[in-house]
């Protein structure tokens, strides 16, 4: 899970809470803890990190910077 992100579910009532707030399934709720938000967050198409922004009290831009932790080191050339 992305640690930032999980803090901001967490903050905004839990899985179930952001779900239903965001007119989605905790299914995709549990995507974003591993994966970041939607590129279409980054886009504006759609707004689940300001809906999970404003319930937690984390910043927008916050939520849609954090990424996964890489389990592998990057190769250097």
């Amino acid at each position: 899970h992305i640690p930032l992100i999980r803090d901001a579910i967490d903050r905004a009532g839990g899985v179930d809470q952001v779900a239903m707030a965001c007119d989605c399934t905790s299914r995709t709720v549990y995507y974003w803890l591993k994966n970041g938000m939607p590129y279409t967050d980054l886009t504006g198409k759609t707004n689940y990190s300001q809906i999970i922004a404003e319930k937690s009290g984390l910043t927008k831009d916050a939520i849609l910077s954090a990424k996964p932790e890489r389990l592998e080191p990057e190769l250097t050339q």
